[in-house]
């Protein structure tokens, strides 16, 4: 399963202290937005420019200040 394999990368991350960003947890794939994948799998461009892009920018702004 997709969960499966993002809490082992969590588990390694964790282990060698680096920032982990779950987007499984925090992208819109546990929501209700899964009818917005293209296949099942693969995220429509929908899902992408709401969730994805601004989850990931968030979290390169919060982990990554100068």
């Amino acid at each position: 399963k997709v969960q499966d394999v993002g809490t082992a990368v969590s588990y390694i991350a964790n282990y060698y202290g680096f920032d982990f960003l779950d987007m499984f947890k925090y992208g819109g794939f546990e929501s209700e937005m899964n009818s917005t994948f293209t296949d099942g799998i693969h995220p429509s461009q929908f899902l992408i420019e709401t969730h994805i892009t601004p989850t990931i920018a968030q979290f390169i702004k919060d982990n990554y200040k100068k």
